[in-house]
């Protein structure tokens, strides 16, 4: 069965697994939403007409923002060793690449923290928690996540997509 989604969907998706990743916080949101302006920084975004991705010369990671948005990188939060790898015209098409992209990425780091995981748990665990199976339920999370992702298919018009 197909669940049909739109644009906006797909966007609050993308906001919520960014919030879930942990590269922007909650408090970085409204921060970011407090302008001069009496415009709203969503309705800002809806003029956005390009996706910028940007590589950080610093980290090696890459993160994307419109071209309305100030760039920072959202791993080490250096923003003058971003270069420009992509600018597209935002679609339905190039937000799920992105979004797939990012999943993709957010299920190699946290292998590669499963990996690490002997090594630095006595830092990074609370006392008393596994950290074994609390990463385990994470990347569970994140996979179901990157699984729905995958899913999305564009769909009878430009708002719409579809979700196995």
């Amino acid at each position: 069965m197909f669940k049909h989604i739109g644009v906006r969907k797909t966007l609050q998706l993308f906001q919520t697994h960014v919030l879930m990743s942990g590269w922007v916080t909650t408090a970085d949101l409204v921060s970011g939403m407090k302008k001069k302006s009496t415009r709203t920084a969503s309705s800002k975004l809806r003029d956005a007409k390009f996706l910028v991705i940007y590589k950080c010369g610093a980290c090696g990671q890459d993160c994307g923002y419109t071209e309305l948005q100030k760039p920072r990188c959202r791993f080490c939060g250096r923003n003058d060793k971003l270069v420009v790898v992509s600018k597209q015209e935002i679609t339905f098409e190039v937000m799920v690449a992105r979004l797939k992209a990012v999943t993709d990425n957010m299920m190699l780091n946290l292998s590669q923290a499963y990996e690490q995981l002997p090594y630095l748990e006595g830092n990074i665990v609370e006392e008393g928690k596994d950290g074994e199976s609390e990463l385990l339920k994470l990347m569970d999370k994140a996979k179901k996540l990157r699984d729905k992702v995958h899913s999305l298919k564009p769909g009878k018009d430009e708002d719409a997509g579809q979700m196995e």
